[in-house]
């Protein structure tokens, strides 16, 4: 007999998108270490690195090379509404909207489950929003020695750290609800 428990397959799931996750978020940050402010320009896709003065950087959306990189044209869906809103919760509401159709997989327990994943997904975004970006942005110290401000597009210079960047956004908006989705899926099946 065994005295170790075997893993579930939800555990495996969770530990394999966790450990993609990790391994995504550390391949980032050790290829791009510097923080780069997007600046307007003459090129498609202009940036500035705030510690380097006259530093601008002329990307194309196939860049490979710090700070371009390539896919930069399909970062702005998955940055945009349709991209960080509906497309996690894109697997949930096909969920909803199939059960509520088809009358053999009609389960009123499930659709509400369902529903209270939404809820809780939506409630992750909003948080992320309100208090890993908003708030903390606001309080944010603008650098005296700003040299790039006539480049922003906002006319506004961001200090040296971003309280809310895309790795959070990568882990709450697309991990978070793709690991749910898929533990419940097993757990009803």
């Amino acid at each position: 007999m065994n005295k170790y428990p075997q893993p579930s397959g939800r555990l495996c799931i969770v530990g394999l998108f966790l450990l993609v996750s990790l391994t995504t978020v550390l391949l980032g940050v050790s290829k791009y270490q510097n923080k780069f402010v997007r600046v307007k320009g003459n090129c498609e896709y202009n940036f500035v690195d705030p510690d380097s003065p006259n530093s601008t950087f002329c990307c194309s959306s196939n860049g490979d090379s710090e700070p371009c990189f390539p896919f930069m044209k399909q970062e702005k869906l998955f940055e945009s509404l349709v991209g960080a809103w509906l497309l996690p919760l894109t697997p949930s509401l096909l969920h909803i909207i199939l059960s509520l159709i088809d009358k053999e997989i009609h389960n009123f327990s499930l659709i509400q489950m369902t529903f209270r994943r939404v809820g809780l997904y939506i409630f992750l975004f909003v948080f992320r929003i309100i208090f890993l970006f908003k708030l903390p942005n606001a309080n944010e110290v603008v650098p005296a020695d700003c040299w790039y401000l006539n480049q922003r597009m906002n006319g506004k210079c961001q200090a040296q750290f971003d309280f809310s960047d895309h790795i959070v956004m990568f882990i709450v908006h697309f991990i978070c609800p793709a690991i749910l989705d898929i533990c419940a899926f097993i757990s009803e099946t």
